[in-house]
């Protein structure tokens, strides 16, 4: 397999996967890395699959330099070049707008998962159209389904694995990472909550974070939680995280609750 075809079916397992995701972020850029295929593709399959650039050729090589960097003049030249072409050159033009809006807007606008859906099925005839490739759906998810363990795992790789556990009646949490103060009571409260049900008062904290290999004079506890309530990453009525603590924990941290 030609290594750009192989680049280009990468891209659209990648938007696959991010349009799956039920982040708006994440079919955004699914969107626009199934445009970045679409011209991709033509760009790529005329310069390596045809012999259209060069003298006495359809088009100079100075001139094609300046064509594709123009959307709109690219996709003409392809479809009057391959007018067996079945994929919608409007559909193709609209879809870029799209793009061009979701890229440039200074606003939060996103698409839904089936205009993603609608646009790779547009990629995927225009692939088939230029290329003759296709690949079945149940190939297409496959691919899907790697590229998402390949970034669970690099996400994974990123992150610090704590974890829960209780023993002896005492909850406490482990980990091999050196953790700031502020997180050592994030994680303390966390767990705590997470096996007794309900807030620790002071002296249960500070008995945690000693069974968790994390000591902290009281003094400090005190100071380190008004801290924390005055980020809002604990609640400021209870010693409880708030739902943004736990965010931030998530983000940094892998919790397993043994």
């Amino acid at each position: 397999m030609a290594i750009w075809l192989d680049d280009l079916l990468e891209q659209i397992a990648t938007s696959m996967a991010l349009a799956d995701s039920g982040n708006p972020t994440g079919k955004r850029l699914a969107f626009i890395i199934v445009d970045n295929a679409v011209e991709y593709l033509m760009k790529a399959y005329v310069e390596n699959e045809t012999q259209l650039i060069g003298s006495g050729k359809a088009i100079r090589k100075a001139d094609w330099d300046d064509l594709k960097e123009n959307f709109k003049r690219l996709i003409a030249f392809v479809f009057k070049q391959f007018p067996s072409t079945t994929a919608s050159q409007t559909d193709s033009q609209s879809y870029h707008d799209v793009r061009n809006s979701l890229y440039h807007e200074a606003k939060p606008i996103s698409v839904e998962a089936k205009e993603v859906s609608k646009y790779i099925e547009q990629f995927k005839t225009l692939l088939n159209d230029l290329q003759k490739f296709k690949m079945s759906d149940d190939q297409w998810h496959k691919k899907a389904y790697d590229v998402s363990r390949m970034i669970a795992r690099k996400e994974a790789q990123t992150k610090i694995v704590i974890k829960y556990s209780i023993e002896n009646g005492l909850a406490r949490f482990r980990t091999d990472a050196p953790l700031k103060d502020t997180e050592a009571l994030m994680h303390g409260l966390h767990t705590f909550a997470n096996y007794m049900g309900l807030e620790p008062t002071i002296t249960d904290l500070e008995r945690l974070l000693v069974m968790s290999g994390h000591p902290i004079e009281q003094s400090v506890i005190m100071k380190r939680l008004n801290h924390l309530k005055s980020t809002r990453m604990i609640l400021k009525s209870k010693l409880l995280l708030d739902p943004k603590g736990l965010k931030k924990l998530k983000e940094k941290f892998i919790i397993i609750c043994e």
